[in-house]
């Protein structure tokens, strides 16, 4: 099911109970959540709902994906506006909306047809219109046409397998953003090239990846080895 924090993380306590026979596999608040309440929570069975009141109600919006975890969910920064958002499943399909989550379409187009872990959009999203993926064995994928074409970005990358990006709040100007697995790598040209930032203490993979609100910090929860904080600027 889905629990809801009101005190920052402290205390939580369940707000909706999801069928037995699944269990809620990624989530997502739109960036408007205040106002609207609007939520999307993706099951291990592929099955996609969409909430208005805060996860109180979850309405399946038969989205059509295949059977399989919804293993991604990105909202448009300015989806009080444009009403977009983006998903992935298991099975390497990437989807979009452009009402709210109430109807869905694939855009996979050009991409390998890999499992999409992670789905990055520019914080100046629709109006620079860059997109981020890490796929599965495929590395970096990065769109400029809001998903109509995409093309590899993985020079300088080591392995082929990232779970989690991260964008600078001011991509737009500074074309920085950041990828992890086990290592984590930043890119200052938009994905062109990456170099690895600094050695990680840890030794097992990036669950989570997330900058500071100024940009200045980027975190890192890691899987059983805690959470990890670095200083960029």
């Amino acid at each position: 099911g889905i629990l809801k924090s009101n005190d920052a993380g402290l205390t939580w306590t369940a707000v909706n109970t999801s069928p037995a026979d699944m269990f809620i596999f990624a989530i997502a608040l739109s960036p408007d959540y205040l106002h609207d309440h609007t939520l999307l929570a993706g099951s291990s069975r592929g099955t996609l709902f969409l909430s208005n009141d805060g996860g109180a109600t979850l309405r399946d919006v038969k989205a059509g994906f295949p059977e399989g975890y919804v293993l991604a969910i990105a909202f448009s920064p300015k989806f009080s506006q444009d009403h977009t958002v983006y998903a992935s499943d298991y099975k390497g399909g990437l989807y979009t909306s452009t009402d709210g989550g109430n109807t869905w379409r694939n855009v996979n187009g050009s991409l390998p047809g890999m499992q999409v872990f992670t789905i990055a959009l520019s914080p100046a999203f629709p109006d620079n219109p860059w997109i981020y993926l890490g796929i599965e064995d495929g590395g970096v994928f990065r769109s400029g046409d809001r998903g109509a074409t995409w093309k590899a970005a993985n020079n300088g990358l080591r392995g082929e397998y990232y779970n989690k990006l991260a964008l600078s709040p001011y991509f737009r100007e500074d074309n920085t953003l950041y990828a992890a697995y086990s290592d984590v790598y930043a890119s200052t040209d938009g994905g062109d090239t990456w170099i690895k930032l600094g050695d990680v203490p840890w030794r097992r993979y990036v669950t989570s990846l997330t900058l500071s609100a100024d940009g200045t910090f980027i975190y890192a929860t890691t899987d059983g080895q805690g959470v990890y904080c670095m200083k960029l600027h």
